[in-house]
């Protein structure tokens, strides 16, 4: 986060598992399932999204993260919030 510029965020130590269980592997962003068994590099693998982006001052906390697929993911980028848009596969 301070490579951000976030000199005084908060990092939780927060389980991925604990995440990705509490949004019932449902990513957050396309509001498709998530398969557990799909490792990275996968695009459709699990991964954590920050709700407010770091480089926006959002922190890292359990209340601050939310499960998503790693190509919804990085296909919000930085933008800030659940996201709402539909992203195809393949």
């Amino acid at each position: 986060m301070r490579g951000y510029g976030v000199l005084d965020a908060t990092a939780a130590q927060v389980d991925p598992l604990d995440i990705y269980e509490r949004d019932q592997w449902a990513c957050q962003l396309c509001h498709k399932a998530i398969d557990p068994a799909a490792e990275w590099p996968d695009p459709w693998s699990a991964t954590l999204d920050h709700i407010k982006p770091v480089s926006q001052a959002g922190e890292h906390t359990a209340e601050n993260l939310q499960a998503s697929h790693w190509v919804c993911n990085i296909r919000k980028g930085d933008a800030w919030g659940p996201g709402d848009r539909e992203i195809s596969e393949g």
